[in-house]
């Protein structure tokens, strides 16, 4: 378990050792009503430092340290209880001990009642609490929290999501800085702009987030926002796979698949892909399914690419929602099915992929499997235009004329 707090220095009151007058000392000033002397104590006996071990000792005291307003302590004891450490397992006491921490205005408790409350863990979800609860710890400046929503946002108010993304970047957590990358690179909820794309991702990566050194690769590789170089993109791809980071797998596996700085081979290409899609990258699996389709270092097998699409649409990315769409609506290992290709194309749209976009516009437009609407086809053409689709914005224009 991943103890809030697991050393006798909560308070700074006590040494590595946690000497015994230490603890006596400490009991007379919790006694005095000293929330943090209370809280240490909690810990001393719960850790065995300075004192034998006692579970009973270490509730009495981190529930004296809550009732103290004391939010350490009620965080503490409701990490015992969310995992069942020494106590008998309560998720309900767990969720109302992080409801108190967070009424004390503690950001991390907040944070735990906004994810108890996503998950349905020891109360029924709602995710109009998920918002509230990880507002409120934005607001006491928890970075993770502003992250969250960022993403919480995502496709839903393009702004809100980059001012989180923004905010928890200027608090130095290194996902919110990969994430403000992508914003940027995608040109949601901000002007579109690789130059600014590059340095939230390298700053992401200089923070520790091994996404935002992977998302840097393409970038150098293609030079978008940074001097193109072949040899910066392997060396962040390389060694973030090495690190087991899916999407610098991916990325590798693309410039083997493509010979773009590396010998190509596709069959090098493919095993990084399978990698890539066992670490969690969908765009690995997609990638992978792609291979098995055209027959490239593979037996070709429209039915391991199907596995492989579904796999990586169910994962969240849109080349595997977009290449569905495509198998349903040629009917390509598939009974043709117009209305199935809408539903895959536009699942590939919401996920940001321009292509699927424009496939929307044209269904739309031609009314297959969705009624035909040139207003619809205006607004996918437009949003495909948006996402850099060239042809889209042709489209576009063409039809609001």
């Amino acid at each position: 378990m991943k103890l809030l707090l697991v050393a006798c220095t909560v308070a700074g009151l006590l040494s590595a050792n946690c000497a015994a007058s230490e603890i006596q000392e400490l009991e007379k000033r919790c006694d005095s009503n000293s929330g943090l002397a209370c809280l240490d104590l909690s810990v001393a006996y719960y850790t065995a430092r300075g004192a034998e071990k006692s579970i009973p000792k270490s509730l009495k005291y981190g529930e004296k340290s809550c009732e103290l307003k004391e939010s350490m302590g009620c965080l503490f004891l409701g990490a015992l209880y969310e995992e069942g450490e020494g106590v008998d397992k309560s998720l309900e006491k767990a969720f109302r001990l992080f409801k108190k921490a967070c009424e004390l205005n503690d950001p991390l408790g907040c944070r735990k009642v906004g994810g108890m409350y996503n998950t349905g863990t020891g109360v029924e979800r709602s995710s109009t609490k998920v918002k509230e609860y990880f507002e409120k710890a934005a607001a006491l400046g928890d970075g993770t929290a502003m992250a969250v929503l960022s993403s919480l946002y995502d496709n839903e108010d393009d702004e809100k999501a980059f001012e989180y993304a923004r905010k928890s970047c200027n608090a130095r957590f290194a996902p919110g800085c990969t994430h403000l990358g992508l914003l940027y690179l995608k040109g949601k909820g901000t002007p579109q702009s690789y130059l600014k794309a590059a340095e939230s991702f390298r700053r992401g990566c200089d923070l520790g987030d091994s996404d935002g050194c992977a998302n840097l690769s393409p970038l150098y590789e293609n030079g978008k926002g940074v001097p193109k170089s072949l040899g910066k993109a392997k060396e962040l791809a390389i060694e973030g796979c090495d690190e087991g980071n899916g999407i610098a797998c991916n990325n590798l596996g693309l410039l083997y698949d493509t010979g773009n700085g590396v010998k190509k081979s596709y069959k090098s290409a493919n095993k990084l892909y399978e990698k890539a899609c066992n670490l969690g990258a969908g765009a690995g699996c997609a990638n992978l399914g792609v291979s098995y389709q055209k027959g490239k270092g593979v037996e070709p097998s429209l039915q391991k690419a199907l596995e492989l699409y579904e796999k990586a649409c169910e994962m969240g990315a849109g080349l595997g929602c977009n290449r569905l769409g495509f198998l349903y609506f040629d009917g390509d290992g598939v009974k043709r099915s117009y209305k199935e290709a809408s539903t895959y194309f536009e699942k590939g749209c919401a996920l940001g992929f321009s292509a699927s976009c424009w496939s929307m516009g044209y269904l739309y437009f031609n009314g297959q499997g969705v009624k035909k609407s040139l207003d619809k086809a205006a607004e996918f053409y437009g949003k495909a235009c948006e996402l850099g689709y060239e042809i889209g914005c042709q489209d576009y224009a063409s039809l609001v004329k």
